[in-house]
C-alpha cells in the first residue's frame, strides 16, 4: 500500500508544477555535495518525465511544498542485488523517500514497494532486496518544508577471479585473471595476498581494469598462497571482493653423486638439495627394488637445505636412487630425479 504520509500529502495538496530529472545510473549514486544546481526540465514531480544532467553523477536537489513537492529518478536494477538509499536535507526539512516498480506509471496511482517516512526530518533510509531487474523509480518527496536534499543510492559490485593453475614448481608463475561488473573502465583493482601461515592479506599487486571489466595479474609465489581480488567501489557502486584461489608452490628436490660407478666394499657420496629453503626438516634417499621404492637414509637438512651421506653398498649391483621431500604446510611433497650408481665386484688383489 501506499507510504501513509503521501497518502494524506495527496488528499491535501493541490496540483504541483514539478521538474523532473533522470539518472541512467545503470546501479548509480546521486550524490549531493554542494555542487553547482543542475538545469532541469519543468516535468520531474512524476514517472513520465526524464532527462539526463550534465556533470557526472553529482546532483544538487531542492524541494519546497508548494510548487516542487517532489522529485522523481529512475534507476535501473538487477535481480538480487540489495540497493542502498540514503536520504538526508538541510536543517529543518522534513523529506520522505519512495521507492517505485518498473510497472509504475504514476506517484500518486500505483502503489511503492518501499518507503521511508520519519516524522520532523529527512534522515531517510531504504535497504531494498531487488526480486527482478528493470528500471525502478525513486521519489523523494516534501511533506511540508522547503529546502535542499542529498540523496545517494548504492548497488554491489561483483568481482570474480580464476587461476590458470592450481600448482606451480617454485620460481615458475601464474596467472590470476578476473573481471569487475559492473564494469569500470580504468578502475583500480588490487591483488591481495596471504601465504601459509598467515592470518593477513597484504596487497601484492594493483592494475586497471581494461574493457569488458576485465583484469590479469601474473604472480609467482615462494610458498602456498592465497590470493583474492579488491576494489574499493566508487560514488555509485559498493565495494567488492573476490573468492579466494589457492596456488601452491612445489618444490626443487636435487640428487647428486660423487661416482656413478664404483667397487663393491667403496663409498660414494649423495648430495641433496631442497629450495626453498627447509633447514631441519628431514628428507629421505630411497631406492629402487623389484618391489617397488625402499628406504636407505632419512636425513636433515642443514642450514643451507643441504644433505651430503656418503654410502657404502654391500652387495654389487645396480642401484637406482632418488631424493623425497615430504612436504609440509607451505610446500608440495616431490622428489628428486632418479639416479643410477653401478656397484661392480671388487678386482683381485
Amino acid at each position: 500500500m501506499p507510504g501513509h504520509r503521501k497518502k494524506a500529502r495527496k488528499v491535501s495538496s493541490t496540483a504541483h508544477s514539478r521538474p523532473f530529472r533522470f539518472v541512467s545510473l545503470g546501479l548509480l549514486a546521486l550524490v549531493v555535495a554542494g555542487l553547482a544546481a543542475m538545469p532541469v526540465s519543468a516535468t520531474d514531480d512524476n514517472i513520465s518525465g526524464a532527462v539526463e544532467p550534465t556533470g557526472g553523477t553529482a546532483i544538487r536537489g531542492n524541494l519546497d511544498g508548494t510548487n516542487n513537492a517532489d522529485d522523481v529518478y529512475k534507476v535501473a536494477l538487477n535481480e538480487g542485488d540489495t540497493v542502498s538509499m540514503k536520504l538526508t536535507g538541510s536543517v529543518g526539512t522534513d523529506f520522505d523517500l519512495y521507492l517505485y516498480p518498473p510497472a509504475a506509471k504514476d506517484i500518486w496511482r500505483n502503489a511503492e514497494v518501499a518507503w521511508s517516512e520519519n516524522p520532523g526530518t529527512s534522515n531517510e533510509s531504504i535497504s531494498y532486496v531487488v526480486p527482478s531487474s528493470g528500471t525502478y523509480y525513486i521519489d523523494v518527496a516534501s511533506w511540508d518544508s522547503a529546502g535542499s536534499y542529498t540523496l545517494a543510492v548504492t548497488s554491489p559490485s561483483r568481482v570474480s577471479i580464476d587461476a590458470n593453475v592450481s600448482e606451480v614448481r617454485y620460481t615458475g608463475s601464474a596467472k590470476i585473471t578476473g573481471g569487475l561488473s559492473p564494469a569500470h573502465l580504468g578502475a583500480t583493482v588490487k591483488l591481495l595476498q596471504r601465504p601459509s601461515g598467515s592470518d593477513e592479506y597484504t596487497t601484492a599487486a594493483t592494475a586497471n581494469v581494461g574493457t569488458g571489466g576485465k583484469f590479469e595479474f601474473t604472480v609467482s609465489p615462494t610458498e602456498r598462497t592465497a590470493y583474492k581480488v579488491a576494489w574499493n567501489g566508487d560514488v555509485d557502486h559498493e565495494a567488492a571482493s573476490s573468492g579466494t584461489v589457492e596456488i601452491r608452490v612445489i618444490p626443487t628436490v636435487s640428487l647428486s653423486t660423487s661416482a656413478s660407478q664404483v667397487s663393491r666394499g667403496n663409498s660414494f657420496t649423495l648430495s641433496g638439495r631442497v629450495n626453498p629453503g627447509h633447514s631441519g626438516q628431514s628428507v629421505t634417499v630411497q631406492r629402487k627394488l623389484s618391489r617397488g621404492w625402499s628406504a636407505l637414509k632419512t636425513l636433515k637438512l642443514d642450514s643451507h637445505s643441504r644433505i651430503s651421506w656418503s654410502y657404502t653398498p654391500s652387495a654389487t649391483g645396480t642401484y637406482d636412487l632418488r631424493l623425497v621431500f615430504d612436504g609440509d604446510g607451505s610446500h608440495q611433497p616431490n622428489v628428486s630425479t632418479q639416479l643410477r650408481v653401478t656397484v661392480s665386484q671388487a678386482p683381485p688383489s
